[in-house]
């Protein structure tokens, strides 16, 4: 209760925060220590979650000590993916505050980045309540009829900028009838979302591809890339929570680790899973299926 309780404070300063920074960036006088007053607002936005993140017990004896490796390296990760577009945020809205930015183009580019940080927060911000709903076996779903094609379509509207940042071709196999499913839509997006932004980060590809086929009852939904692939020796972790393959690699691009293990629990959820194709050989392909909406 109290980490719900704690999780829904963080939503609310956040949120309140985004609409205080459009009040910022938008108003002709801003006195400089409300500049300052908003900063440590972050900061304690930060810490707020840094905070509800730390085990309240000890860790029982029991615990597998590579559970408790991964979760400290999710710590320091994840302090890292907070701080990132947190100073980000307050950077840029220092500089259009100073007036720095008087051109409308400079200004339209920072006004993006910054709302390009404050989506990653949110985001992160949704894997950490995730992460609460995991731990508790807590997910529930509201299950409804949907057309899977297009909210496929409409994840891709949501990630083309991105997509086209990293070169990446976002492409379905071909048009299908209008296959609709049985689940609950809004998890099913944030799966959609999770395999398209982790191939994106971690892929080097130059496209990726959704393909959608009829088995039996059930349609199966399938994501590959044709980027570099993922290793045997990664393919049997890549779906534990905090675990993250090719270090050096992540380090670079990002990611709080926990992306890939959402999905498996969304899905479980569902009573489905997901599992990498290996007879796929032309990058990295993943399989999941959903029950068919029978008329």
């Amino acid at each position: 209760m109290k980490k719900n309780l704690g999780l829904a404070l963080v939503f609310s300063l956040v949120g309140a925060g985004f609409l205080w920074l459009i009040f910022v960036l938008f108003s002709v006088e801003f006195p400089a220590f409300l500049l300052a007053v908003f900063w440590l607002f972050l900061l304690l936005c930060y810490y707020l979650i840094i905070h509800l993140l730390k085990p309240k017990n000890p860790v029982e004896p029991q615990e597998k000590e590579s559970e408790s490796v991964f979760r400290r390296e999710f710590m320091g990760n994840i302090s890292h993916e907070l701080k990132t577009p947190l100073f980000s945020i307050m950077g840029y809205t220092e500089t259009l505050m100073d007036g720095a930015a008087e051109e409308p183009m400079i200004r339209e580019k920072y006004l993006s980045r910054i709302k390009n940080a404050s989506e990653r927060l949110v985001h992160l911000l949704k894997d950490i309540d995730y992460l609460s709903q995991i731990e508790k076996k807590t997910i529930s779903l509201e299950n409804s009829i949907f057309n899977i094609q297009t909210l496929v379509l409409e994840v891709y509207e949501f990630l083309e900028m991105r997509a086209e940042s990293h070169n990446i071709e976002l492409l379905i196999e071909e048009n299908y009838p209008q296959y609709k499913v049985v689940a609950d839509k809004n998890k099913i997006e944030q799966v959609l979302i999770n395999l398209y932004v982790n191939a994106l980060k971690h892929a080097q590809c130059t496209e990726i591809v959704t393909a959608l086929l009829v088995k039996d009852d059930q349609l199966e939904i399938r994501i590959a890339d044709n980027g570099i692939g993922i290793s045997e020796k990664e393919s049997s972790r890549i779906f534990e929570r905090f675990y993250r393959a090719d270090q050096s690699r992540n380090s670079q691009t990002g990611g709080s680790g926990l992306g890939l293990s959402i999905v498996k629990h969304i899905l479980l959820a569902h009573n489905q899973t997901i599992e990498l194709d290996q007879s796929y050989t032309k990058g990295a392909c993943f399989v999941f299926r959903l029950p068919l909406y029978q008329k």
